[in-house]
């Protein structure tokens, strides 16, 4: 009897095994390894959601949800004076330390999702990049893949396949098609608040249209240029469709800012000490 009361434990656990070890393959190909289909963009995102929800969500009080969304722009080495530069080898450090420490990387619907229900992970972080360089493709595009982190690329449009330095439309789309999200920091970059309400409209509708025509978005997401908006500008971009705003004001995201004012974390060259002390809520 003893016997055959260890086969069955034995052969129960091989499946609890087998159950688990898929679970963890389907989660980790959701955030490294997911392939958009443009025509189900919104079905794939939904899904992801679920599966993580069910995995590592908690749920908070949405006033008590803040999430640390990190703004970078070009992931470079070839000037160290420049702040907007973020070396490929500290870039590479900061994400294995994010991956090795357990944050869940999230795309702009995701982190809409829990800004607006309180369900979020445990250690969230948004990572964000402005402008569109062709070295986000080059340098930070594989490090995010090595770790399976997803990215948030804000592109200029007028810029993409004109502008010498920045990315062009197939670099979008294989990013886009392994699971990067693209989305809009306006058609030209105008500062927002410095122009007039017909300009602002053509500034972001140009770039939705331009989204849309190349790779099947439709683009519910801004990076204001600059960081800076007023009140005409909020209404405008909630007129045109978009459900959240990123700005270059320092914090972490909370939905008392307001889905169009969000505050981010500017990341420049900094020791890994000090780009883990952004993240003293989550790890304490």
């Amino acid at each position: 009897m003893k016997k055959y009361i260890f086969i069955i434990s034995t052969v129960i656990s091989l499946i609890l095994c087998i159950l688990l070890s898929t679970s963890y393959i389907k989660y980790s190909n959701l955030d490294s390894k997911l392939s958009y289909d443009n025509l189900n963009v919104n079905n794939i995102v939904s899904s992801r959601i679920e599966l993580k929800k069910s995995l590592n969500y908690v749920s908070k009080p949405i006033s008590d949800t803040f999430i640390p969304i990190l703004m970078y722009h070009s992931i470079s080495d070839r000037d160290p004076s420049n702040t907007l530069l973020v070396s490929p080898s500290e870039f590479e450090s900061e994400m294995a330390w994010l991956h090795d420490n357990g944050f869940t990387s999230l795309s702009l619907d995701e982190l809409y999702y829990s800004l607006t229900t309180g369900n979020v992970p445990a250690k969230p972080v948004v990572i964000t990049f402005d402008d569109g360089y062709d070295d986000n493709y080059i340098n930070a595009y594989p490090i995010l893949q090595k770790y399976g982190l997803i990215g948030n690329f804000f592109v200029i449009t007028d810029y993409i396949g004109t502008k010498p330095g920045f990315m062009n439309i197939d670099m979008l789309k294989e990013m886009y098609s392994n699971g990067m999200i693209i989305e809009s920091h306006t058609s030209n970059h105008q500062e927002l608040k410095n122009i007039s309400d017909d300009a602002k409209i053509s500034s972001i509708k140009n770039a939705q249209n331009f989204l849309k025509e190349n790779l099947n978005i439709d683009s519910k997401f801004i990076c204001y240029p600059v960081g800076r908006y007023d009140e005409s500008t909020k209404n405008i971009v909630s007129s045109l469709g978009i459900k959240l705003a990123v700005t270059t004001e320092p914090g972490l995201a909370n939905i008392s800012q307001g889905l169009t004012s969000l505050k981010r974390v500017r990341i420049s060259p900094m020791s890994l000490e000090s780009f883990k002390s952004n993240f003293q809520t989550f790890i304490n």
